[in-house]
């Protein structure tokens, strides 16, 4: 049986600046999302502090919603 693929979201990576990140990620699960957003950060020429965890989460795609991902209040 072929899994699925599911949508999961990152708010918690150091940016450029010392402001918030948001990520949305599409992966077969949590540890493969954490692994593609750490890549493609990396792309871009951010790195990611080994020290600090990065935290994704998976979106419920069974019910209408939305997800503010960052409000702007800093």
């Amino acid at each position: 049986m072929k899994r699925g693929l599911h949508v999961y979201t990152c708010k918690d990576h150091d940016g450029v600046w010392p402001v918030g990140t948001a990520a949305v990620v599409v992966a077969k699960d949590e540890e493969q999302a954490k692994t593609l957003v750490m890549k493609a950060f990396s792309e871009i020429g951010i790195s990611h502090d080994s020290k600090s965890p990065i935290t994704v989460q998976k979106l419920d795609l069974s019910k209408e919603h939305a997800l503010i991902l960052r409000d702007g209040n800093y």
